[in-house]
């Protein structure tokens, strides 16, 4: 039996319940609903200065999966008290939810203090597939924000040092997209930055795990020791968040154990909040 996972709509003739024909509705139509969904509802509540916390119980069912609340929440936390020259990178943006999130979570920041951000103050940098770089800069190049994307490849070989950046890896993002899955976990803890914040899918296992997603894709998941290990490795002090079962459906049954996400920050002056833990 192929179990094959496919989203579209039925045509009947009228008054009979046999299907007549099936139009499937493409992978990125999909994909794209949810993000743009999501990215102008966000961008909805910053134009009404609405409570970043309130999300329809309906809307809240299709983009639990984006993880970019918890993600973003994170990543504000990482850049302590200072609030001029920040330079925010982020590897797979997709159409910048991390980024819209953020914003949302700074000007109202911004508004209690009554000091506006500008574009001198935050500039954000999206590393991602070259096809998605159109849709990016189209949806944020007149947001007031400083804004760029970039191959992250080109990224990689120019050097290491991102010193002066809040450097973000959302493979949780690749993952649902289907992007490749680079940079390795590894590559991206040997760059030099300001701070760092990972949002990954992990297994609950010993080692690591391939499952195959609901879209037929084999993938390759790290476990979560493995996750603590490697974040431990690089003698920095490290804060995780672990949830269990997160969007578990994305995945096929019977094809692997349990599986989360993980969130964690490491900044030299980070300490935990929320539901973060010392590594």
């Amino acid at each position: 039996m192929i179990l094959r996972w496919c989203v579209g709509k039925f045509v009947y003739v009228r008054g009979s319940d046999r299907p007549l024909h099936f139009m499937e509705l493409k992978r990125f139509i999909i994909d794209d609903a949810v993000d743009y969904s999501h990215l102008f509802y966000l961008r909805g509540l910053r134009a009404r200065r609405a409570d970043s916390g309130y999300l329809d119980d309906a809307l809240r069912k299709w983009m639990e999966g984006t993880a970019v609340r918890p993600f973003a929440e994170a990543a504000v936390h990482v850049l302590g008290r200072a609030r001029e020259g920040l330079r925010i990178g982020e590897f797979f943006p997709g159409v910048g939810l991390t980024f819209e999130y953020m914003k949302l979570l700074l000007e109202s920041e911004a508004g209690q203090r009554a000091r506006p951000l500008t574009q001198a103050t935050v500039s954000f940098e999206g590393y991602g597939p070259l096809a998605g770089r159109n849709q990016f800069v189209v949806l944020h190049q007149n947001t007031g924000y400083r804004i760029d994307y970039k191959d992250p490849a080109a990224v990689l070989r120019a050097g290491s040092d991102l010193s002066g950046h809040v450097l973000l890896l959302n493979q949780n993002q690749s993952v649902r997209m289907d992007d490749d899955p680079g940079p390795a976990l590894e590559e991206f803890l040997s760059l030099r930055s300001r701070a760092k914040v990972i949002a990954m899918r992990v297994t609950t296992g010993a080692s690591d795990e391939e499952l195959m997603t609901v879209k037929g894709r084999p993938i390759r998941l790290m476990s979560m020791s493995q996750l603590s290990g490697a974040l431990r490795g690089t003698r920095q002090t490290w804060y995780c968040r672990h949830i269990p079962d997160f969007d578990a459906g994305f995945f096929l049954p019977g094809a692997g154990g349990p599986t989360g996400l993980a969130i964690a920050y490491s900044a030299a002056d980070a300490v935990g909040f929320d539901k973060f833990q010392a590594l």
